[in-house]
């Protein structure tokens, strides 16, 4: 069995064994995701960078309450549109939106890409400026007690010298993306 079909049926089997424990269904919730650029990486919400935001669920409109996690899903994803990141990933029942491997060059969000990645340099220049990145970016939306609501993104990234068509140097997150998916759902979310 292939180590990807091992992380499925794993991700399939975590919720099941959870809840024959008894646990409650905030316990059992575990995702697993794994990215066709990283085959060999496992994602889980433990993983990412960790964002709290307060929404009352009091919030009603005609009457009827508004789900506080589903206004903030709806939120995170108007937000990748908005900074023009393709979301090939749009799960309002797993409660993640993203893309597990796109190309960015030039900027995102009218920034250099050195800002939000750190891949190294050498004497043609800083990588992330010069070259392709390879991405993955999904971020998860999971409900917390007292009306909030945590979004937790994860960042993997390697900067790709286009001739030779090779991955050069994976990439750090500077935490700078993350923040900027979080400012732009903040913003997204604030209007009615």
């Amino acid at each position: 069995m292939t180590r990807y079909a091992c992380c499925l049926l794993l991700g399939l089997l975590l919720p099941l064994v959870a809840r024959a424990q008894g646990a409650t269904p905030l316990q059992s919730r575990s995702r697993i995701v794994v990215p066709r650029s990283v085959r060999d990486r496992s994602l889980s919400d433990t993983m990412g960078t960790p964002f709290i935001v307060a929404v009352p669920n009091r919030i009603t409109v005609n009457g009827v309450k508004l789900d506080p996690t589903g206004r903030v899903f709806a939120a995170l994803a108007a937000a990748y549109d908005d900074l023009k990141i393709p979301t090939t990933l749009r799960d309002s029942a797993g409660m993640m939106v993203g893309n597990d491997l796109f190309s960015l060059r030039g900027g995102v969000g009218g920034k250099s890409l050195s800002i939000y990645f750190e891949c190294g340099a050498d004497v043609n220049g800083v990588f992330a400026d010069i070259y392709r990145i390879s991405t993955s970016l999904v971020s998860f939306v999971t409900p917390m007690p007292a009306d909030s609501v945590e979004v937790r993104t994860v960042l993997f990234a390697t900067a790709v010298d286009i001739p030779k068509a090779i991955p050069t140097k994976d990439c750090k997150s500077t935490g700078e993306l993350e923040k900027k998916v979080f400012t732009s759902m903040l913003k997204k979310l604030a209007k009615p």
